[in-house]
């Protein structure tokens, strides 16, 4: 029995182990060249095993395995790499008759737009395949993340220039600028290192971790004066729970964030009074007071977009993706109000199956992450040796 087992820096391995459960052990050596495996199934002979990986920094691909045991000569096992499809590819299925290969290849077709509450209407921001965007205080600068490769740029919004801003083997997720404008901080990974929080230059790049030792550091966002940055990761001493934690970009020093314990995904206000953030279970969105020091739950529902702040700070924007029209709505904080400012019917009526919300635009439009679909199913010939 093969399986495919999810690793600490965020790679993913092969194990197998004898029908009964005993000898269960990694196919390939920790540390192999072979970084990252999944997803594999037997030839119907028995002959190969089929899966995809990749090398480090390159992209996925089939790969064959030659079983032991089923030869007197003295064959070499492999892996060998089937194929060489310069986006990569997932997911491999042989078919019956064990001479083609099912898998799916392609460029995520997700495209960042922009939704004008007044006139209703969608304008692009960028080609396909880019989301997670966010806007530097004054509006010159775009930061966003090419999501088939996780790689982050920045885009000057009145030449249109683009700067990739780090180099081959970091990703990284949901980049935030300083207020200030001169540095970003995202939850990424670079080449094999677990992932964390790093900072990094919005001119140069070169990302620095957060907090060197701490594992699994995600969610940063900034305090308004940009001395402060909130982030998620284990509460020492109970690794298994989670809480928000703010440290001074100065001394490193961490405070946590009363009551916060499984609350994950926060955005600081713009006049630093509260934050937002994902209540413990998923379902809904909670704001924390700086000066009452409690929290209040503004919304529950089955699947919430991501909570974003309007920037004179009166308004959270949320959205319930499962609701028809996948609306959106913002709470008044001042009045403790909600209405709906948004909703989708004509779009997803249109071609698109999603309209995420991803935050605002300096203008206030909503700023949206449009997909029309991800990958295409392919099928190749598969000529193995006997």
């Amino acid at each position: 029995m093969r399986l495919t087992v999810g690793e600490d820096n965020g790679a993913t391995s092969l194990w197998e182990m004898r029908e009964d459960g005993s000898n269960l052990h990694r196919m390939f050596a920790s540390g192999s060249e072979l970084e990252d495996q999944c997803c594999g199934e037997w030839t119907p002979d028995g002959r190969y095993f089929i899966f995809t990986g990749g090398h480090k920094n390159a992209a996925w691909n089939l790969w064959a395995l030659r079983e032991s045991g089923l030869e007197l000569r003295r064959a070499p096992r492999g892996p060998f790499q089937l194929t060489e499809w310069p986006g990569g590819l997932f997911g491999a299925s042989v078919s019956p008759d064990g001479e083609s290969v099912l898998f799916y290849a392609g460029r995520n077709r997700s495209q960042i737009q922009r939704f004008d509450l007044k006139s209703k209407r969608l304008t692009p921001v960028t080609a396909e395949g880019f989301s997670q965007p966010d806007f530097s205080l004054d509006g010159r600068w775009m930061v966003y993340v090419d999501i088939n490769g996780g790689i982050p740029w920045k885009m000057d919004t009145k030449s249109g220039e683009k700067v990739r801003l780090t180099s081959p083997g970091f990703s990284g997720t949901f980049p935030r600028w300083s207020p200030d404008g001169s540095q970003l901080a995202m939850t990424g990974r670079d080449h094999a290192a677990p992932g964390t929080v790093y900072l990094m230059s919005a001119t140069n790049g070169n990302p620095q971790m957060l907090l060197p030792g701490q594992p699994h550091v995600t969610d940063p966002d900034w305090s308004p004066d940009g001395k402060t940055l909130v982030v998620v990761h284990p509460i020492p001493g109970q690794q298994e729970d989670e809480a928000l934690f703010l440290v001074d970009l100065a001394t490193k020093k961490e405070t946590m964030v009363p009551g916060s314990k499984g609350r994950f995904f926060p955005h600081w206000s713009p006049d630093g009074r509260h934050i937002a953030a994902y209540a413990d279970d998923g379902h809904g969105v909670d704001i924390y007071s700086f000066a009452t020091h409690k929290w209040q739950s503004i919304v529950t529902a089955a699947a919430i977009g991501f909570p974003s702040w309007s920037r004179d700070s009166n308004f959270v924007y949320y959205q319930k993706i499962l609701e028809d029209g996948e609306p959106v709505y913002r709470f008044n904080v001042r009045t403790g109000q909600t209405e709906m400012v948004a909703r989708f019917d004509d779009e997803l009526a249109g071609g698109i199956s999603r309209c995420a919300l991803m935050g605002l635009a300096p203008d206030g439009a909503l700023l949206l992450d449009t997909t029309r679909g991800s990958r295409d199913l392919y099928r190749a010939k598969l000529t193995l040796p006997r």
